[in-house]
């Protein structure tokens, strides 16, 4: 299986699911991401915007991803995200 990239339309911590934008727009609708197929450690959140790599398989309501992998820019960008994140899972 090919990795696709993707931009993050939303993600909810509280519910702790969003949407994918495929880029190039390969799919006519989004792709459901669940925080379980998120590969990091620690607190698994994503940014709006956020650049990702998945995998996805057509489930019975749409497409979904079954593994999201965030891509950084530089490694400032991981470890701003990462203590954000943190600050976001003691809100929660």
């Amino acid at each position: 299986m090919e990795y696709l990239t993707g931009t993050v339309k939303w993600f909810s911590n509280a519910k702790g699911l969003g949407f994918i934008n495929p880029i190039p727009e390969s799919h006519q609708e989004d792709i459901f991401i669940h925080y379980s197929v998120i590969q990091m450690d620690g607190f698994k959140t994503l940014k709006a915007g956020q650049t990702v790599k998945f995998l996805i398989e057509r489930g019975d309501k749409g497409f979904l991803a079954t593994c999201v992998i965030p891509v950084y820019e530089t490694r400032d960008e991981y470890l701003i995200l990462r203590r954000q994140q943190g600050e976001t899972a003691q809100e929660t």
